[in-house]
């Protein structure tokens, strides 16, 4: 009997069939492959530069614990955050206005940030019958997790407290009656520190306005008032006033204002009647501006998206055996109308054992054109799905949310 020889497919020979035809891979061949798929830098010569795409800006209004994903390849934003004016107190006290607050900060593509808008402000509370001041203006700001979370500890120190950008809230004005009232118990303005709120001199008194290392003082009682004294503003929260007629909350920031003190009577001549609530303070950003707020409460997020690029992710070879070398490559070119080279990084993945291969740089390429590559090896049998993500960088965005994949067949 005649034998047929068949092709070697020996992991000690490297030997793989592709379309009935033997393929032999040695290490070195790898090595030579790598080569012809990453070629070595050339000069780069100058190129144009594209015109710059139009930003994007997104703007959020009151609420707590808005999720906002930072886009692929994005790593700045500039961000204002403005905080809400206090309450008018009813037949008394003027609200503080709030501050806004503007800066950039640095960000992780693909991270999760939360928005903040108008929360956290002090209310007026007392006894019953009671006439409640006017409650705090909620501060505005950006933080790294949600507000509910138990780890979301706000600590009022930069770097471990989460809040990136903190727009402080007006404080809350003071309460009086129809027939007389108490223009005087105007609540603070927030800002970098806070200002105090407004009060009568044998009244109750103002709270205090946040600082950047605490919160504002509960304002002080009339002195023969029986109602609850204002407390000490918390950070990101006011005092409470107490009192037959409320004092103003104190506004939210980084620290809160004090609540006004409350006052058991109302003097026609002038003398006696609640304080306004404390202002709350910023939070500025390194190189950032602050000042009075001129509209509503809200966060804007602005940041200027890459311009997009076309991909290709090759397997060499894409079918093989076990342990044995395979080169991943990543070509980056420019889409249409740029012509600046892609400059980054590039991260290879088996999503089949969910495995990162490893991270590489962009090498120059022909044309306009960069690669990036890695050889790698199997050691498991079936088909190995691998995705190729590319940064992005300062003008090209990346496609992490649209990954290239390819299928490698191991026997």
């Amino acid at each position: 009997m005649r034998s047929i020889p068949r092709p070697a497919t020996s992991e000690r020979d490297g030997g793989a069939t592709v379309g009935g035809r033997p393929v032999r891979v040695t290490r070195r061949g790898a090595v030579l492959l790598a080569a012809a798929v990453l070629p070595a830098a050339v000069m780069v010569l100058p190129t144009a530069t594209p015109a710059s795409a139009a930003p994007v800006t997104l703007t959020f209004t009151a609420g707590a614990d808005q999720p906002f994903t930072v886009p692929s390849g994005i790593t700045q934003l500039s961000v204002t955050a403005t905080g809400d004016a206090g309450q008018n107190g009813p037949s008394g006290g003027v609200g503080g206005i709030g501050a806004a607050v503007s800066g950039t900060l640095d960000v992780t593509p693909g991270s999760t940030l939360y928005v903040n808008v108008g929360t956290g402000g002090g209310i007026s509370n007392g006894p019953i019958p009671f006439i409640p001041g006017g409650a705090g203006g909620g501060a505005s700001d950006l933080r790294t997790c949600r507000s509910v979370d138990a780890g979301c500890v706000l600590t009022g120190v930069p770097g471990t407290d989460p809040r990136l950008i903190v727009g402080g809230g007006g404080g809350g004005g003071g309460a009086g009656v129809a027939s007389i009232p108490v223009p005087e118990a105007t609540g603070g303005a927030a800002g970098d520190t806070g200002q105090p709120g407004g009060e009568r001199p044998d009244g109750g008194k103002g709270g205090g306005g946040g600082t950047q290392t605490q919160g504002g003082v509960g304002g002080a009682l009339c002195p023969d008032s029986s109602g609850t004294a204002g407390a000490t503003g918390q950070p990101g929260a006011g005092g409470r006033a107490g009192g037959t007629v409320g004092g103003g909350g104190g506004g939210g920031g980084w620290f809160g204002g004090g609540g006004g003190g409350g006052c058991n009577s109302i003097s026609g001549d002038g003398t006696r009647g609640p304080g306004g609530g404390g202002g709350g303070s910023n939070l500025v950003p390194a190189g950032g501006t602050s000042g009075p707020a001129s509209g509503p409460a809200e966060l804007t997020i602005t940041y200027t998206p890459g311009r997009p690029v076309t991909t290709n992710l090759t397997a060499l070879p894409h079918r093989t055996l076990i342990r044995l070398p395979v080169v991943l490559g990543e070509r980056v070119c420019p889409g249409a109308g740029s012509t600046t080279r892609p400059t980054g990084t590039v991260t290879f993945t088996d999503t089949t054992t969910h495995t990162t291969l490893g991270t590489r740089r962009l090498l120059p390429a022909v044309g306009h054109c960069a690669t990036a590559g890695l050889v790698t090896a199997f050691r498991t049998r079936g088909t190995h799905t691998v995705t190729a993500v590319y940064s992005g960088d300062a003008v090209y965005q990346g496609n992490s949310d649209h990954p290239d994949t390819r299928p490698v067949t191991v026997l």
